[in-house]
């Protein structure tokens, strides 16, 4: 019933406990479930030793790159008004406007070495110290929840040379992806990142004017024709929807299947078909990983 808008655009709040309650018809009492549908809880104990870190990956000149999302202020589209600064240098677009001021905007491919495309892309706001900058990428993937025992520092032939580099780690993903992990501190040289810090320091104190409210982080993203969000803190991850789920006998019509996460096994629930959207023709789906209490589901979107 909650409704917002950002960047003109109305975007409906979905109640992630309702959303979990209807599709399974499962009363929880305190925050947990009278049935696990996740398979076996993990211990406090091995939550402990496991330490995950959340990452933002997107491409950039055809590569996977991530951040970490404790970095990431937010994601909006890249601005058409950016203003050149003189004397730039080939990664400086400029400055944009944001929120009731500017922000000092790099292109991330250029910054990096890798040939900028010309499609706008997105803009990844990142913190810097008491700083802010934009950070221009190609486009958006998923969400990872990487353990941290599998993020191996970076070669230090990566990192070699005098432009900017900032792969502080790699993360193997599956069989066949590696993910280049960024350190928004380490993507600048020391002059850069000083100038950087003067631009945006201001925009920083803008955000926290701005953010005097009580405010909420949400996950956007599209059913049909339709813009939606949920709450951040409620969800796990973020991930491409398998092919060919296996299904489940007996389920709700809205239940595709299930998904092995990490040997966790995970129903998937077609929101679209949930709500009574048409399904997207073209692009890859995502699954929306939440988890509420001990109900642990995924949100085809």
């Amino acid at each position: 019933g909650q409704q917002f808008v950002a960047e003109g655009e109305a975007i409906r709040v979905v109640n992630l406990d309702a959303a979990l309650l209807a599709a399974f018809g499962t009363a929880r009492a305190g925050g947990a479930s009278s049935r696990p549908l996740a398979g076996a809880p993990v211990s406090a104990e091995a939550e402990q030793v496991e330490a995950t870190t959340q990452i933002l990956t997107f491409i950039v000149a055809g590569q996977t790159h991530g951040l970490p999302i404790a970095a990431v202020v937010e994601v909006i589209n890249s601005p058409t008004g950016i203003a050149p600064l003189p004397h730039g240098e080939r990664a400086d677009l400029g400055v944009a406007p944001y929120r009731r001021g500017v922000l000092p905007v790099v292109d991330l491919a250029a910054l990096m070495g890798l040939v900028p495309p010309t499609t706008p892309g997105k803009l990844v706001v990142v913190r810097i110290g008491a700083a802010l900058a934009g950070l221009r990428v190609d486009s958006l993937q998923v969400v990872l929840r990487i353990p941290d025992s599998a993020i191996r520092p970076a070669p230090a032939l990566l990192n070699r040379g005098g432009r900017e580099a900032g792969i502080q780690g790699r993360a193997r993903v599956g069989s066949d992806r590696v993910v280049s992990l960024l350190s928004p501190e380490r993507l600048f040289r020391p002059e850069a990142l000083e100038q950087i810090m003067a631009d945006g320091r201001q925009e920083l104190e803008t955000v926290a004017v701005d953010t005097t409210q009580d405010t909420e982080t949400f996950l956007i993203f599209q059913l049909g024709g339709e813009t939606y969000g949920l709450p951040i803190a409620g969800i796990v991850e973020v991930v491409t929807a398998p092919e060919t789920p296996p299904r489940v006998p007996n389920a709700p019509a809205f239940t595709e299947g299930v998904m092995d996460l990490r040997g966790r096994v995970v129903p998937m629930i077609d929101l679209g078909k949930r709500f009574g959207a048409d399904r997207a023709t073209a692009g890859a789906r995502k699954v929306i990983v939440t988890a509420g209490g001990a109900l642990q589901a995924g949100f085809i979107v």
